[in-house]
């Protein structure tokens, strides 16, 4: 069912790809091959929100797209999501059965109202590639975790090991917007595709 929808979608991704490139000034001619320009596409809107779902949203979408020109073009190989979360300023709020709920302070107060700062290594693994619905039955519907498939998905979490942006040293002064913009700059999902 949702593999029609992807082939049906394959001419609205050409079409955003153009215009993408187009957006930034980047001529086609510049991108060394298609999958390197499929690449650069989808990873423009790698970022997700505190809170959302990384496999899901924009990034799912234009996974959608991504497969469907791959699988136009003929590519054979994996497509690898690389799951990363932002390690954010935190305060822990009582609840009234004796637990407590984790949620981002107001960003002008300063970074040591921080109750924490990023969460277990094993919660962040698994955080950076927790999927929505939407994203699970696409998978389950299209074949691409099968070892039969001509492009294969791999999911990859890689937690808060591997920032993009570097977190700021010099912590006076520092508020927790400050910390969380940064945070949420590493909050990312980098989509890579490895031809066979």
């Amino acid at each position: 069912m949702h593999q029609a929808l992807i082939v049906d979608d394959s001419k609205t991704s050409r079409i955003t790809l153009r215009k993408m490139l187009d957006k930034h000034s980047i001529p086609v001619a510049m991108v060394e091959s298609a999958e390197e320009a499929l690449e650069w596409a989808a990873n423009l809107h790698e970022g997700y929100d505190y809170g959302e779902a990384p496999m899901s949203g924009e990034r799912m979408l234009l996974l959608q797209g991504l497969v469907s020109q791959l699988s136009t073009a003929g590519f054979k190989g994996t497509v690898r999501l690389e799951g990363h979360v932002g390690e954010f300023c935190l305060s822990q709020i009582p609840l009234e059965d004796g637990g407590e709920f984790a949620m981002l302070p107001r960003p002008e107060l300063p970074l040591s109202a921080c109750n924490m700062i990023g969460t277990s290594t094993a919660l962040a693994m698994q955080n950076s590639i927790q999927p929505s619905e939407a994203f699970v039955d696409f998978l389950a519907d299209s074949n691409l975790m099968s070892a039969t498939s001509p492009i294969r998905i791999e999911l990859l979490p890689l937690g808060a090991s591997s920032p993009q942006y570097a977190y700021p040293v010099k912590l006076e002064g520092l508020t927790t917007g400050d910390w969380n913009t940064v945070a949420l700059n590493n909050n990312r999902v980098h989509i890579v595709p490895l031809p066979d």
